[in-house]
Parts: structure tokens; C-alpha cells; sequence
């Protein structure tokens, strides 16, 4: 499909395949395509604005998961820029009422709105792994952690959600750490979250 305007300059605008436009300007100079709030580094964004390239039907298990971490009792949330690779990255964590543990040590997990191949990445300390119910987890979840890179004692189990059944499967492992970091920093066990907390 092309489409000519006549401004200042005529542009030809193509949309290929893949559905990305590209912008020719008269003279052959090629613009590049606005970026998506995900990649622009000097703007933070909102997570609506993170969200909204996963919008469709076949887009939803990432709109399913931060709805349901959303829902945890004393889950926080941030939108971080973490470099080239993983760009504007919503970031949970675990409250610390007292802030004895470290921040790194509160992490739930790392979503990363990539609108092509998004990502799931949650460290798990190895004492931590041994007091998850593995065993009534999902070969999916089960897979993740077993094929876990590790590093500076840290396993960083990452996954790829294609659809809800991984993306409830993602948050019941989550929810599962979440309830041991909360334990771990409170001595108690999350209750629900009420609707007039946020």
C-alpha cells in the first residue's frame, strides 16, 4: 500500500508486511518510524502507554499478568529504564515495611513490554527455589527454572508468555514468591488487597 502526500516535500508511505511504516521523503532520504513509548528512552511512559501494542486477542497474557500482580498485597511497581536490551521495564517488587532487606532481594520480577518477543524475568536465589512447590507448577514454570541462567548466585529464569494459561501460570509462581519474601520480611501472610489501597 502507498500512500502520496503533498506538503511541503512529497512523502511516500509504505507499510510492508509486518505492519511497521516507513516514511520516504522526495529525494529517497528515509525517516525513521516514531518509536514506541517502550524505546524512548527521555520519556518515562505510564503503563497504559506500555501496554497498549498488546491490546489484541493474541496479546493478552501480558495485560493478564500485570493486571494479577497488580492484585498482590504490598506488591509495588516501577517503570525503570534498564538500557538497550530491555529498554522501559515495569519492575515488582515486595514492600519491606521495616527496609532491613535489600531492594534486589525484594524482587518479584522484571516485565519487559518488548511488542515483539515480551519477556518475564524473575531472579530466584537457590534457597528460594528449594521452598517453591515445584512440583505442582507447570512444566512450563518447571522448564523455566531448570533451564535458568545463573549468575552471582542468582538463577534468572525468563520466559516468553504466548498465552493465559502462561501467564496464570507465571503469576502463580509469583504469587508463591511473593508470599515467601513477604513472610521473610514481615514474619506474617499477605492478606488480599482491598480496593481502597490504590
Amino acid at each position: 500500500m502507498a500512500l502520496e502526500l503533498n506538503l511541503k516535500r512529497s512523502v511516500k508511505v509504505n507499510t510492508p508486511a509486518d505492519g511497521e511504516i516507513i516514511v520516504t521523503l522526495q529525494g529517497g532520504a528515509r525517516m525513521p518510524p516514531p518509536r514506541l513509548p517502550w524505546q524512548d528512552r527521555w520519556n518515562q511512559p505510564t503503563v497504559e502507554q506500555l501496554l497498549a501494542p498488546f491490546k489484541s486477542e493474541t496479546d493478552q497474557p501480558l495485560t493478564r499478568l500485570v493486571s494479577k500482580l497488580d492484585a498482590l498485597d504490598h506488591a509495588e511497581r516501577a517503570i525503570t529504564w534498564y538500557g538497550p536490551a530491555w529498554r522501559w521495564t515495569m519492575h515488582y517488587s515486595v514492600a519491606d515495611p521495616d527496609g532491613v532487606a535489600d531492594a534486589d532481594a525484594n524482587t518479584l520480577a522484571y516485565l519487559v513490554p518488548n511488542n515483539k518477543t515480551p519477556a518475564v524475568s524473575v531472579p530466584l536465589h537457590p534457597d528460594l527455589i528449594g521452598q517453591l512447590p515445584l512440583k505442582r507448577m507447570t512444566k512450563y514454570v518447571r522448564e523455566g527454572i531448570r533451564i535458568a541462567k545463573c549468575a552471582v548466585e542468582i538463577h534468572w529464569a525468563t520466559w516468553t508468555p504466548t498465552n493465559d494459561s502462561d501467564a496464570d501460570a507465571l503469576a502463580d509462581l509469583l504469587k508463591h514468591k511473593h508470599k515467601l519474601l513477604y513472610q521473610r520480611n514481615t514474619g506474617k501472610t499477605p492478606g488480599k488487597k482491598t480496593a481502597a489501597k490504590r
